[in-house]
């Protein structure tokens, strides 16, 4: 199941963000536009569902070396709806392999479960009644789906400040990782810095983004824990503490 994070944000969706990026065409009768019902799709749809849909939604392709010909991965960033548009936060999660067979089906579940999330839950949005006959027949087009890895944008940049020109500019994202001076332990409502001549911190994940705005945490490195009060990693009887002692530990006789 592929999800959406709300990353403890208050969460309103807008008529308005759907119509942005729908990749359907409302259906018309004796020149009237239908909001009941949407056009059969057609390859034109299929194209706007990958460019335009999925990236709304945090989908995209990322490869540290763009220019290195491997398959490189499909993946979703998790954000939170804030009025009308979606702010992505720092967590990405690995969908697969850009062209492993089962992305085409993860995709197109999602999207079955995401319109029937938006019809029952959000007040006054209309969702044409054959749309999802549409999706599933759009889901049969192996052909179009196979070349995914052309058409699905890579992950989002995002705005920064050139250092020598000092003009705005978009810079990719990144993997947070390790390095000789710091090593990063991520739980679920923030992140340990660990740096060898400051010692131990702990931050919140939008206090980390607002400071690091290119940096991401892969989902799968995150501890299924909630840091509940600061002593858990940065005093003694901490879990932290406890981790250094037990790794400290001098073994005598195998005790």
């Amino acid at each position: 199941m592929i999800e959406v994070s709300t990353e403890d944000q208050p969460t309103s969706i807008e008529d308005d963000y759907i119509k942005k990026y729908r990749f359907w065409d409302l259906a018309e009768y004796d020149n009237k536009i239908q909001k009941n019902y949407c056009k059969k799709f057609n390859s034109d749809n299929s194209l706007r569902f990958i460019t335009d849909w999925l990236p709304a939604f945090g989908f995209g392709r990322y490869k540290d070396d763009e220019n290195v010909e491997d398959n490189g991965l499909i993946v979703q960033q998790l954000g939170y709806f804030w009025d009308d548009e979606i702010k992505f936060g720092s967590k990405v999660s690995i969908l697969g392999g850009q062209k492993d067979s089962e992305i085409r089906h993860l995709l197109i579940n999602w999207i079955i479960d995401g319109i029937k999330y938006l019809d029952q839950k959000v007040a006054g949005l209309t969702i044409p009644k054959n749309v999802l006959n549409n999706i599933r027949a759009m889901g049969a087009q192996n052909d179009f789906f196979k070349h995914m890895h052309y058409y699905l944008p890579y992950l989002r940049e995002v705005d920064s400040i050139d250092p020598d020109t000092g003009r705005p500019t978009q810079i990719k994202q990144l993997p947070v990782r390790d390095f000789h001076q710091q090593g990063v332990i991520v739980f679920d409502n923030g992140l340990l810095t660990v740096q060898k001549e400051k010692g131990s911190k702990f931050v919140s994940y939008p206090h980390f983004r607002s400071k690091n705005p290119r940096a991401f945490f892969w989902v799968d490195s995150v501890k299924s824990h909630k840091i509940k009060t600061i002593n858990e990693v940065q005093s003694p009887k901490g879990y932290w503490w406890d981790f250094l002692q037990n790794c400290c530990k001098e073994q005598v006789n195998n005790e």
